[in-house]
């Protein structure tokens, strides 16, 4: 009897935050962008976490931000570890008006 069923690959990760810390994640082909963003969120301890994404380098060297809805197999091609740099997506027009210093 065959077995049908799809084989998960994990892949791992390299974040490059801000301050060039990195932080190494293991992820699934299936899982979505919004997974690695939580989680590089829970990480910083980010509440506010609109203004922030992750961006990557595809082969021709163009930079794309991650999309948190897209599967992350679907975005990232290439050799593992994957590399996504985390960076501000928007500036708040009104930073006063932020809830949390950090942000």
């Amino acid at each position: 009897m065959r077995c049908f069923c799809k084989r998960i690959r994990t892949h791992h990760v390299k974040v490059v935050l801000l301050d060039e810390q990195e932080l190494i994640q293991e992820i699934q082909d299936n899982s979505p962008g919004q997974e690695i963003l939580d989680t590089v969120f829970r990480h910083l301890n980010l509440l506010e976490t609109a203004y922030f994404g992750l961006r990557y380098l595809d082969a021709s060297s163009q930079t794309h931000w991650l999309d948190p809805a897209k599967k992350i197999a679907k975005q990232l091609k290439g050799t593992d570890p994957f590399t996504l740099y985390f960076g501000v997506k928007f500036y708040a027009a009104d930073p006063c008006k932020l809830l949390e210093e950090i942000t």
